[in-house]
């Protein structure tokens, strides 16, 4: 039952056009309402789609112009982390892409580690992790993973998270988000009455997707955070890393805090505290399953939000009482918005393959 109500809801929330064309139909029975609902799920798909194919697309291009397109100061050793791998988040990292399905004859290694060695200042201050969900993982390390204590193999497991399955969809629900909000206003409001609430109504409405982007980002870390804590669970070290955790992160929200104003906007803070405060229920959590001696089962992470499911139950309020399909030329525009995010993916699509291939095929930088 828990299953079904949260799969309901994760269709209300994400679908919010189609269930905004939907009640329509339901309640005004005319046929252009169904048909808005049939283009407007194509819609959705297209924003996913082209979400994903966009975050990949910067992926592959960030990987390339900061560690092997550009002349640098560094050399890059490969090591593997394979061995490194709990089996109780192994199968979370190693998952099949989708354009294995078209590229039949590519050859995708998932995770791919690098240490990066430096010759000279300036030195990079922690380990970063490039997500793909269309192919090769990338992290880069400062040193082998063999050296490191436990609160850095929390560090590495942590931006392990984030080349999850569960990590790398999140990060593409970022740029699925926008462009599906985007799309729900500009579909939605020519068929509204005019009255005086529909600007104050979409102000809400971008205001609440503003505060949901930055939800998504904390969500973000929390899930490679709670990944972490469930990989370095399996080796035994927990204990000592909960103790480590509370020292590292008082002197850094000590250090963030201080930071001035023009060093760091005002957001970047509003989420840090909000990140602050997760984390430390997070590391509740894990502290009573460990004095319980209870087993630590895999954290799932929900793309979506208790505001999410009001607009959507606000839109669909809207769709029967307050709306009325315009005619002819709505079916222009929906149609019009589905083949631009159609031709913009496609475009990207036609991109990415080359660029990932030559991502894959990569072993070893230049010095």
């Amino acid at each position: 039952m828990t299953f079904v109500f949260k799969l309901f809801a994760t269709c209300v929330a994400v679908f919010q056009l189609s269930c905004f064309f939907l009640v329509g139909f339901l309640f005004h029975r005319t046929w252009q309402w169904m048909a808005g609902f049939c283009i407007a799920v194509l819609i959705t798909y297209a924003c996913w789609f082209y979400g994903r194919a966009e975050a990949t697309l910067k992926t592959v291009k960030s990987v390339l112009a900061n560690f092997f397109d550009t002349p640098s100061n560094w050399t890059l050793e490969e090591v593997d982390i394979a061995p490194l791998i709990p089996e109780n988040v192994r199968q979370r990292l190693f998952f099949k892409r989708p354009l294995q399905s078209i590229m039949k004859d590519r050859v995708i290694k998932p995770i791919r580690a690098f240490v990066v060695r430096y010759s000279k200042p300036p030195f990079p201050a922690q380990l970063k992790a490039y997500s793909n969900a269309d192919g090769t993982g990338m992290i880069f390390l400062r040193d082998k993973p063999e050296d490191f204590t436990v609160l850095e193999m929390f560090k590495l497991y942590h931006e392990l998270g984030h080349l999850s399955q569960m990590g790398t969809i999140l990060e593409q629900e970022v740029y699925a988000s926008f462009y599906r909000r985007c799309y729900t206003m500009a579909a939605i409001i020519p068929t509204l009455y005019f009255e005086w609430w529909i600007v104050p109504l979409s102000l809400i409405y971008v205001l609440q997707q503003a505060y949901r982007d930055i939800i998504m980002k904390v969500r973000i870390e929390l899930y490679a955070d709670s990944f972490a804590i469930e990989a370095i669970a399996q080796t035994g070290s927990l204990p000592q890393l909960l103790a480590d955790l509370q020292e590292y992160y008082a002197e850094e929200s000590k250090s963030m805090l201080t930071t001035t104003s023009k060093q760091l906007a005002t957001r970047e803070k509003f989420e840090y505290l909000l990140l602050s405060r997760e984390r430390q229920s997070l590391f509740s959590w894990a502290k009573r399953r460990l004095a319980k001696n209870k087993p630590f089962p895999p954290v799932g992470m929900s793309i979506i939000g208790p505001g999410n499911i009001l607009m959507s139950l606000l839109f669909m309020y809207l769709a029967a009482r307050h709306a009325i399909f315009p005619g002819w030329w709505f079916f222009l525009l929906l149609g019009a918005m589905f083949l631009i995010l159609a031709w913009f993916g496609n475009e990207i699509l036609q991109d990415t393959p080359m660029l990932q291939n030559r991502l894959d095929g990569i072993a070893t930088s230049p010095s």
